[in-house]
């Protein structure tokens, strides 16, 4: 009997039978099920301290919320193209007008001598196009906060598609518009200009007289006689029309590369409202349309002779060096931004 009874007692040391519960002692698994009480008691008085932790933060109202990034972005007060002639304004002008309808904008166009007083002249809310100079932002104040563009051509190309639009004759008008003189009837001979041929300046460096709102031009060319030669711009001109390009412009484009004007005009002014993007979308498709015969004046000669295209890269020297380190310093660079 006592043998068995130590049996007993070894078994239960061991594990291999429960403890007797007469004594108090618990068995295994009343050993579990309390442990899981006090886990469970535990995990609810945390919840309990959580709760009321939190229940302190005040609460934000749904004005407080802070806006995504998009809607949080300050629009232009108004937008400024600087339409050099004959850069495909045009085109231009029609994309610009798209958006600027999606924000509310009204059109305004500076063509003609009626607009005399750059300080007057309303900007706010307006798209502002025209053949004006910087000057425009030398004298009004609000033309600061605009978002400001331009269109750049080949000098070149430019100055021979302005020469056949205003309906000069080709070889007639060549050595009154290009030499300052005219070749007599009777003589054969050359003779000083008789003062007809119209909008000379755009001939000759007229990107550099622009963009450098130089001494001697008005700020809306409009107001200019038309037969009007002002002095020639020089390399100072041309200085000052590299550093208005690259300070005071938002967006610097060039007509046959329009399709990578489109994200520099859109995206800083749309992305602080996502729903106009798709009502713009069919804007795209304008600049995208750039093939060369589109921006060719259609009384221009395919072929002209050498002497008059060497006197036309002689009057607009000025005008390939700027545009030249316009392609290097914002269009090559976009290029790359966008391969990358």
């Amino acid at each position: 009997m006592q043998r068995s009874i130590s049996i007993k007692k070894r078994a239960a040391k061991n594990g291999d039978l429960p403890r007797n519960t007469t004594t108090g002692t618990p068995s295994l698994m009343s050993a579990i099920v309390f442990c899981s009480i006090v886990s469970t008691f535990v995990n609810v008085i945390l919840l309990i301290k959580v709760l009321l932790h939190t229940s302190s933060y005040p609460k934000l109202k749904t004005e407080e919320i802070i806006p995504d990034d998009r809607t949080n972005i300050t629009r232009p007060p108004c937008i400024i193209f600087l339409h050099i002639p004959k850069v495909g304004g045009r085109t231009v002008n029609t994309f610009l007008k798209t958006l600027a309808n999606s924000m509310g904008f009204r059109f305004q166009g500076i063509y003609s001598e009626k607009y005399t007083n750059a300080t007057e002249l309303s900007l706010t809310n307006t798209l502002t196009s025209g053949l004006f100079s910087t000057k425009l932002f030398e004298y009004n104040n609000v033309s600061k906060k605009c978002f400001k563009m331009t269109v750049l051509r080949d000098p070149i190309d430019r100055a021979i598609s302005a020469f056949f639009y205003h309906d000069h004759k080709y070889p007639d008008d060549v050595d009154e518009c290009l030499y300052n003189t005219h070749i007599s009837n009777k003589t054969g001979h050359r003779l000083p200009k008789r003062n007809t041929c119209k909008y000379k300046s755009q001939y000759s460096n007229d990107m550099t007289r622009r963009l450098s709102g130089m001494n001697g031009t008005k700020w809306n060319s409009y107001l200019e006689d038309k037969y009007f030669s002002s002095s020639e711009p020089n390399i100072f001109d041309l200085r000052e029309a590299k550093d208005n390009l690259e300070n005071k412009f938002d967006a610097v484009c060039f007509l046959h590369y329009l399709a990578s004007c489109v994200g520099k005009v859109r995206k800083p002014l749309f992305n602080f409202q996502q729903s106009i993007m798709s009502s713009a979308d069919a804007s795209s498709t304008i600049m995208t349309t750039n093939s060369k015969n589109r921006f060719r004046t259609k009384s221009r000669p395919k072929i002209l002779d050498s002497d008059t295209m060497d006197r036309f890269r002689y009057l607009n020297s000025l005008d390939v060096e700027l545009y030249h380190w316009s392609m290097e310093k914002f269009l090559y660079r976009d290029i790359h931004v966008m391969r990358q």
